[in-house]
C-alpha cells in the first residue's frame, strides 16, 4: 500500500495566483493592456516616485509578476534615479517569464528583487529588509 499524497501546506488562494502568474500574464486584467498598464494607472504611478532620490527604498506588495513595480523601476530610471526596488508575493513568481515575453522590460525586471512564496502580513519579514523603513510602498 502506498503513502497518501501529502497535503500541500499552501493555501489554495496561493496556489491559484501562482498558476495564474505562472502563465506569464504581467497584469491581473491582460486582455485590457497589452504589455504593462497604461494611460492614467501609468501616470499614477509615474506621479508618486516623482520626490524619491537616489538610494530610496521602495517595496511593492502583492506584485503578481511585478507590473506596478515595473512602472515605477520605469519611471525612476528615466529619471536617472538609483533606488532599490524590492517586490513581494504571496504566489511563486518567476519574472523570468516576464522577461522572456516582454523583452523590453526584461532591464527593469533585473532591476527589482523579487520575493515570491512570501504573504505582507506574514511575521518576520525583517529577514528581508535592512531595515523597516520604505521610501515608498506600492501594491
Amino acid at each position: 500500500m502506498t503513502s497518501p499524497t501529502p497535503p500541500d501546506s499552501r493555501s489554495l488562494q496561493q496556489r491559484a495566483w501562482s498558476r495564474y502568474w505562472s502563465s506569464g500574464a504581467l497584469t491581473s486584467l491582460p486582455e485590457d493592456f497589452r504589455v504593462n498598464y497604461d494611460g492614467e494607472i501609468r501616470d499614477f504611478w509615474r506621479a508618486c516616485c516623482t520626490a524619491l532620490a537616489d538610494g530610496a527604498a521602495v517595496l511593492d506588495v502583492c506584485t503578481g509578476n511585478g507590473a506596478v513595480a515595473l512602472l515605477l523601476a520605469e519611471a525612476l530610471s528615466d529619471r536617472g534615479v538609483d533606488a532599490r526596488i524590492s517586490a513581494l508575493d504571496q504566489a511563486e513568481i518567476r519574472p523570468e517569464l516576464i522577461r522572456q515575453r516582454f523583452p523590453a522590460l526584461a532591464r527593469h525586471v533585473d532591476s527589482i528583487r523579487f520575493v515570491g512564496g512570501r504573504a505582507f502580513d506574514e511575521p518576520a519579514l525583517d529577514d528581508l529588509f535592512d531595515d523597516a523603513s520604505q521610501d515608498l510602498i506600492a501594491s
